[in-house]
């Protein structure tokens, strides 16, 4: 089930529906192509309705009425369900606790939207979340979802894709108070977090596709390319699948640490060249292929585990020599010493398919991308925290989140959690790896 929350959740999930009924052969009336008939790879994601048509397992939600009504507007109008959207009257006014307050008027249709298409499963592999830490909706509604739907989801896996901020793509004023929050909340309420932000996708984009100027769209087809290639381990047969269990397994060496960087390589031609796999290996760890600025290999950042989800026609093998002649020898130094095994990989035949309204259409059906844990998401969690504690130091905007019913102390504790959090990928507070502190994990 995927759950979009606010402006930007609701804006992504077009381009993500849009990409996941391509690759399973869906009209955007719903209709199943015949080639979808023969598997049951389209029950991942969609829906059989009493017609027959296929329609998404989906809950788009935000506070402001527009969004939604925009998509129900679009060229996709006839692909949903009526209810797969939940709206309110007015926006949240990009403010944390007016997003978690206000939203309560329409919490009990989330829920029951959300529980409906629970128990429609079979089984429910996984919650995932797209939304904006940056944002009041974004950020607040959606810690007052997880929080409300706990009760029966508990013993589903979570993952949120969240949209962070970054200085050179701002998007509003408060947005250190709101993203520190929602981090600080929701880290606890997902198994996973996967880190975004505008101006590496930006980056990514235009590196794809040279002579495009991109369009928030455009930003919205990458992370779609991202979602379809890190979800098709479990849609699709091929060499090696995996649940996304077993993902958060192999990622995660602590609770805390549940933060990853995206990666993604977009390769647009249709056919790719011999030494694809030697090239992408080279960027594997690099800048240039993460969706949120970061480094990996800046400084003394370490990598503690990584995932890599390949999806195409070319040979798993040629992948798994090229991982181990490439990439790791050339970034051994950066793994930590206490994980002897660091990456997980998995396969599969099937590969990806870009519709029409993509900037990467037709694009290669090769799919290439990437989860690293690694302590350079302090490169973001710093230059955030340092905004969200100037700002709290001379009480700036304040009153704003005081008058939608937070404490002055909900500021305190947020920034207790965030240096916390900070610490913990700095490596500090890991088990064992500083003697003083041997005895964590018992004090845990």
């Amino acid at each position: 089930m995927v759950v979009c929350v606010g402006q930007c959740g609701v804006q992504v999930s077009e381009a993500v529906w849009n990409l996941l009924r391509e690759e399973h052969f869906i009209s955007k009336d719903g209709v199943v192509g015949e080639e979808s008939k023969v598997d049951h790879s389209i029950d991942t994601f969609f829906n059989e309705s009493l017609s027959g048509e296929a329609r998404p397992r989906t809950v788009l939600t935000d506070l402001d009425p527009t969004p939604c009504e925009v998509l129900q507007r679009g060229h996709l109008k006839n692909l949903f369900f009526e209810k797969n959207f939940v709206s309110g009257k007015q926006s949240s006014a990009n403010v944390y606790s007016k997003g978690k307050s206000d939203g309560i008027v329409l919490m009990h249709e989330i829920q029951n939207s959300m529980r409906s298409f629970y128990e429609s499963c079979d089984y429910l592999a996984e919650i995932i979340c797209i939304h904006a830490a940056s944002g009041g909706t974004g950020s607040g509604l959606t810690t007052s979802i997880m929080e409300n739907v706990y009760d029966w989801s508990r013993h589903v896996s979570s993952t949120s894709f969240v949209l962070c901020p970054n200085e050179d793509c701002k998007v509003g004023t408060v947005a250190p108070y709101n993203a520190v929050m929602a981090i600080n909340e929701q880290k606890e309420l997902f198994n996973m977090v996967v880190n975004f932000d505008n101006a590496a996708l930006y980056k990514l984009v235009t590196r794809a596709k040279t002579e495009l100027i991109p369009t928030y769209s455009d930003l919205n087809y990458a992370i779609a390319s991202f979602l379809s290639g890190y979800s098709s381990g479990y849609r699709f047969g091929g060499h090696i699948c995996s649940s996304t269990d077993t993902v958060y397994t192999n990622l995660i060496p602590f609770p805390a640490m549940n933060q990853m960087i995206a990666g993604c390589e977009l390769y647009l031609c249709s056919e790719i060249p011999q030494n694809y796999f030697r090239d992408s290996m080279n960027l594997l760890f690099d800048e240039r292929m993460c969706m949120i600025s970061i480094n990996p290999k800046e400084g003394e950042a370490k990598i503690l585990s990584h995932a890599m989800m390949y999806s195409g026609e070319r040979n798993v093998y040629s992948l798994i020599r090229a991982l181990h002649e490439t990439a790791i020898p050339a970034t051994k130094p950066q793994f930590t010493d206490f994980i002897p095994c660091h990456t997980k990989l998995l396969a599969n035949f099937h590969g990806i398919k870009q519709p029409k309204e993509s900037p990467f259409y037709p694009g290669s059906k090769n799919n290439l991308v990437t989860l690293i844990n690694g302590t350079a998401i302090n490169q973001v969690f710093n230059k955030v925290f340092d905004q969200f504690k100037l700002m709290k130091k001379h009480r700036a905007f304040f009153h704003w989140y005081t008058e939608s019913g937070l404490a002055v102390e909900t500021f305190d504790h947020a920034e207790e959690a965030m240096q916390s959090l900070i610490d913990i990928y700095s490596l500090k507070d890991v088990p064992g790896h500083d003697e003083e502190k041997a005895d964590y994990s018992a004090d845990q």
